[in-house]
């Protein structure tokens, strides 16, 4: 993507990088002090790009699956933006909280904002959009956290997603398909544009225009392998501005055109 006005920011792989245990991450001195290594790294080698993306010029960081954090993981976050704040820094930490549950007031409080990885879960909810109940449950859920969300004076990012298909990566897990298809006579994007147009009015983002964008990215195929092609003709390779390869993982492309952007999350797997 070279010479092309992209941003970045991170989204740090929690279960990969602190372990996760019985379906939990719980924290304890061991956690926390991985934890704030790990940030330690990021501010010195991301958060100076001047590429990298900043709400109110505070950088953005992503964390998977914090709605599985356990212990003392209260203290480790405080810890880290003490941290950070030392080093120049007011970061602005996103927290993968929005699935299938009930929201955690407490947990919550303790990010700017929160949103969901992705509403692919329950069995019955598979197949086309439309047909499923997908929309309504999903619609529901974003309602219920967002209100929880908003008490605490926390911002909600809806998961605008594409639909849902690994199985071109890890058949063996066998996850249900989400077709990219709202039903079987729509267009490819439609299930994207029909959760964006239903659900996406639910955000509450401080600022409130950081996320309300009108331009949309579809990246194809996702999660990709070698190369993976965007709307209106992008195509990255899966390599650095210096045309070296990058490692597998979660990516953010984001495209600018002067008055709107959009940002939109790629999985690579090789």
């Amino acid at each position: 993507m070279t010479g092309r006005n992209v941003t970045y920011c991170l989204l740090y792989e929690s279960a990969g990088l602190l372990g996760l245990q019985n379906d939990a991450i719980t924290f304890d001195a061991e956690k926390t002090d991985t934890l704030r290594s790990h940030f330690q790294y990021i501010a010195a080698n991301h958060f100076d790009d001047p590429s990298y993306q900043r709400i109110d010029g505070r950088p953005v960081v992503y964390l998977y699956l914090t709605r599985t954090f356990g212990g003392t993981y209260e203290q480790a976050l405080q810890l880290v933006r003490q941290d950070m704040l030392a080093l120049g820094f007011d970061i602005y930490l996103i927290g993968d909280e929005v699935y299938w549950g009930t929201p955690n007031s407490t947990r919550i409080a303790t990010f700017d904002a929160i949103t969901a990885y992705n509403m692919h879960g329950p069995v019955h909810l598979s197949g086309f959009p439309d047909d499923s109940g997908f929309l309504t449950e999903v619609s529901a859920k974003y309602s219920q956290y967002q209100s929880t969300a908003s008490g605490l004076n926390v911002a909600f990012i809806p998961n605008i997603m594409p639909g849902f298909n690994d199985r071109g990566v890890r058949l063996e897990v066998n996850h249900y398909v989400i077709p990219p298809q709202v039903n079987n006579w729509a267009s490819h994007t439609s299930t994207l544009e029909v959760i964006r147009e239903r659900l996406g009015p639910t955000a509450v983002v401080v600022p409130p225009t950081v996320f309300s964008n009108e331009i949309r990215l579809e990246g194809y195929p996702n999660p990709f392998n070698s190369r993976v092609v965007i709307q209106y003709e992008v195509a990255w390779l899966g390599d650095d501005l210096a045309g070296r390869p990058v490692a597998s993982g979660v990516y953010f492309v984001r495209l600018e055109t002067g008055t709107e952007a959009a940002t939109r999350r790629i999985s690579l797997v090789k």
